[in-house]
């Protein structure tokens, strides 16, 4: 299963609200051509209307899905049948076959090329039916199997290219996420690597400083016992020195005691 790239799905999703904003958009088109033409302009307006309907609904229930895409181009192609239904007899009615190839054309905004051959089976269909039950409704003059042929091998024509460029965008929009799923793994890894680097980096730093700072107290130690037996000593020689001091009085105390004796 392929899994819809974020950019291909925001592109699908902007196809989808243009063309069912077009599809609306038929339905005022539909009741102009009747009302300018003086013809029954309703029923061809409430069938246009329908088929917007549907897409709407399709793309509010479903979402940007498979299903919507398709029922967008049946739309598509049933509001260009309706418009040559209702240009019948009219001389723009065989220039309103261009609508097709630019409807179909269209849909290759998808990038899928599942809409693209529904709706070009679904005007292959429209044409080959009307052309023998109602062949006033998509040619001027009558029944023409030769030009049915002919716009049959034109749209065929397009409709491949289409699937072929359908295909190829896909591609690339596929491709092109994985490569950027790959580049954002790559920075996240670097980005892990980097984060777990400056960590060691602390954690070492944190270990020399405990070393430095254990080495000091050990120092500090050893210096304060030194200091401590010094200063003992320093009283010990102290105390000695008083005391040979006094002895020293006390000899002289004794010799003066002699003499004056």
């Amino acid at each position: 299963m392929v899994i819809e790239s974020k950019d291909l799905g925001l592109l699908r999703e902007t196809a989808s609200r243009v063309l069912i904003g077009l599809l609306w958009l038929h339905l005022p088109v539909s009741a102009a051509i009747g009302i300018a033409r003086g013809t029954e302009w309703l029923l061809p307006a409430a069938v246009v209307g329908l088929l917007a309907v549907a897409a709407t609904l399709s793309w509010r229930a479903a979402g940007n899905g498979p299903s919507t895409r398709m029922i967008v181009a049946v739309g598509m192609m049933g509001d260009v049948s309706v418009f040559a239904f209702q240009l019948a007899g009219h001389p723009w009615q065989i220039d309103m076959h261009m609508y097709f190839f630019a409807a179909l054309a269209c849909l290759a905004a998808y990038c899928d090329y599942r809409p693209i051959i529904v709706g070009a089976a679904a005007v292959a269909t429209h044409h080959l039916a009307l052309n023998f039950l109602l062949p006033a409704a998509i040619y001027p003059g009558g029944a023409d199997l030769g030009r049915v042929i002919l716009h049959a091998v034109i749209l065929v024509m397009e409709a491949a290219v289409l699937v072929w460029l359908a295909h190829k965008l896909t591609h690339l929009f596929e491709t092109t996420a994985e490569k950027t799923a790959e580049a954002e793994m790559a920075h996240a890894a670097e980005a892990k690597a980097h984060a777990e680097r400056i960590e060691a980096e602390h954690r070492a730093k944190r270990e020399r400083d405990a070393a430095r700072l254990g080495l000091a107290a050990d120092f500090e130690l050893k210096v304060g016992h030194i200091v401590e037996a010094v200063a003992v000593a320093a009283r010990q020689m102290q105390g000695i020195s008083s005391s040979m001091s006094g002895n020293s009085e006390e000899a002289a105390r004794q010799t003066a005691t002699a003499a004056a004796a």
